[in-house]
């Protein structure tokens, strides 16, 4: 279980060569259900389209591993399969 900023990511059973996700946003309680890659030190989560203000939007997390202890969280958009746009970036450190 993965907790960045009010939302709450759960593994579901493994399916071969596919990763499930479920991500929980506790503050508006929205679930998505996400399908995944793992290639090298990089995982990587991309939502099914939905609207997000009227537009076809698709939502990719992508978590890569710099070092033992440390990932770096990328959240990013897609509007009507346009190119991906940053959202967030962030180094998490964990003990």
């Amino acid at each position: 279980m993965v907790a960045l900023r009010g939302q709450r990511s759960e593994a579901l059973r493994p399916v071969p060569r596919e990763t499930r996700e479920l991500l929980v946003e506790g503050n508006l309680g929205v679930l998505h259900q996400l399908k995944g890659s793992m290639k090298g030190n990089r995982v990587s989560f991309v939502s099914d389209e939905t609207k997000i203000k009227g537009e076809l939007t698709r939502i990719r997390y992508t978590f890569v591993r710099k070092k033992s202890k440390m990932i770096i969280w990328i959240a990013e958009l897609s509007v009507r399969n346009g190119p991906w746009q940053l959202l967030a970036e962030d180094t998490v450190e964990y003990s």
